[in-house]
């Protein structure tokens, strides 16, 4: 299943509440500075959170000191996204690599998520553009709260 919203990432947060139980395994793409992922290790069996931005991991690192992070580069080193023991056992992801990104980069990001973690059962992505065309291509319908739900 993918999930897409186009508001704030509390949405995100709040998806993470809602979604997320103690047997899943969680990798965060753009987990910036540890807000939603803090969120996730409070829920899930193990989360991964993964962003190109070293000041950010740092200071995730910081905020959930019991999470584990990484650079990586989904774009550049999807092998090595595959490769992580991580990946073996992911069951949802949460996909924040910019709101405002156009929709190609969005759906180049969910195909090689898709590739690489094949256990994956739910992709929770924030993207305006994907939203717009999610509920343009598929008729999919709309929580009033930014949210797009397709089957």
């Amino acid at each position: 299943m993918l999930l897409a919203h186009h508001q704030i990432w509390c949405n995100g947060r709040n998806l993470a509440r809602h979604l997320v139980s103690a047997e899943d395994h969680i990798i965060e793409i753009g987990s910036s500075l540890g807000h939603c992922t803090e969120v996730l290790h409070a829920r899930a069996a193990d989360v991964l959170g993964l962003d190109v931005s070293v000041a950010q991991l740092a200071e995730s690192r910081r905020r959930v000191p019991g999470a584990e992070f990484e650079f990586l580069d989904v774009f550049e080193e999807p092998d090595r996204l595959a490769a992580l023991p991580a990946a073996a056992r992911c069951t949802k992801v949460f996909l924040d690599i910019g709101g405002d990104r156009q929709k190609v980069q969005v759906l180049n990001a969910i195909g090689i998520l898709r590739r690489c973690l094949q256990r994956a059962r739910l992709i929770v992505v924030k993207s305006e553009e994907l939203h717009a065309a999610m509920a343009s291509w598929m008729g999919c319908t709309g929580n009033g709260e930014g949210i797009l739900v397709c089957s």
